[in-house]
């Protein structure tokens, strides 16, 4: 507080204690009803999987709308879409399985 109202962040700043698993949870919460049904969540990171393209495309579109709608924005630059394998951790994803 401040004579000229309150401030909050847009950004969470680096050192907050406590801020990665707060964002986590709030992520697992927006996205509750698509955890381990075609979306993962590790901190800063979703995951999306699915079957096929258009279940592909149906499921981001829905992430993404929720995350709109709760004002949180994607870096576009950040960003891998519709990716057949991809290199995550340390392991290697795919449709064949998990590997190093």
């Amino acid at each position: 507080n401040c004579p000229f109202g309150s401030y909050q962040f847009r950004v969470m700043p680096f050192g907050l204690q406590g801020a990665p698993g707060v964002f986590m949870q709030m992520i697992n919460d927006l996205l509750d009803e698509f955890l381990y049904c075609g979306v993962l969540v590790y901190l800063d990171d979703i995951l999306i999987y699915t079957n096929t393209i258009q279940e592909h495309i149906e499921l981001v579109r829905k992430v993404l709308t929720i995350l709109l709608d709760a004002k949180l924005y994607v870096k576009m630059s950040k960003c891998e879409f519709h990716q057949a394998k991809l290199d995550y951790l340390g392991y290697r994803i795919s449709n064949q399985g998990v590997g190093m």
